[in-house]
């Protein structure tokens, strides 16, 4: 329970230290976008914690091409044969992702289109019916699309609601249909 807890503290801090930058001034330091996410799912038989990193470029006002390193760790328990089996997955690796604001108007300039492409590996382990563990590791590589919204709650201080599907799911994905992200961005 212990590492639980420090583990939501660390990605709590890593959120609000990571999330999102940019300017509006008209320098070119304005075109450069810093940011990243956090995403946290916890069930009663399984959960997921993300951390996100990102770097990017507007290429217009209107339309972001950036980079990211996603790491996550996905921790599921079934019980097989009346016997708990905890499986760990670790998943690291890059992605792209573009961003389009659909205008430079009123509620409509803060509504945004998503489109991401993961490439990522995963380590994993478990027990098996037998109460060996087991280990390996896969690629999975993720495609995800939807739309965003940022709220404006002071100066350059921004609260960013998506959603986003994945419409031909991996069959190693970590993700449910449809993924919710909530961040900040400053």
């Amino acid at each position: 329970m212990k590492n639980k807890i420090c583990l939501l503290i660390l990605t709590v801090c890593c959120s609000l230290l990571a999330d999102a930058q940019t300017n509006n001034s008209s320098t070119n330091s304005s075109k450069f976008y810093f940011g990243g996410h956090i995403f946290v799912r916890t069930e009663k038989y399984n959960s997921i914690y993300e951390v996100s990193p990102s770097v990017g470029y507007y290429v217009t006002d209107q339309f972001l091409v950036a980079s990211s390193f996603y790491f996550s760790k996905y921790k599921l328990i079934q019980y097989i044969d009346d016997k708990k089996s905890t499986s760990n997955y670790n998943y690291y690796g890059p992605s792209i992702f573009l961003r389009y604001y659909l205008a430079k108007e009123k509620f409509f300039s803060n509504l945004f289109l998503h489109s991401e492409y993961m490439m990522l590996k995963s380590d994993y382990s478990f027990l098996n019916s037998a109460q060996k563990t087991e280990k390996g590791n896969y690629n999975a590589n993720i495609f995800q699309t939807g739309i965003g919204y940022r709220q404006i709650i002071a100066n350059r201080f921004f609260l960013n609601f998506l959603v986003l599907v994945e419409p031909s799911p991996h069959k190693n994905t970590p993700y449910k249909n449809p993924t919710l992200r909530i961040g900040v961005e400053f």
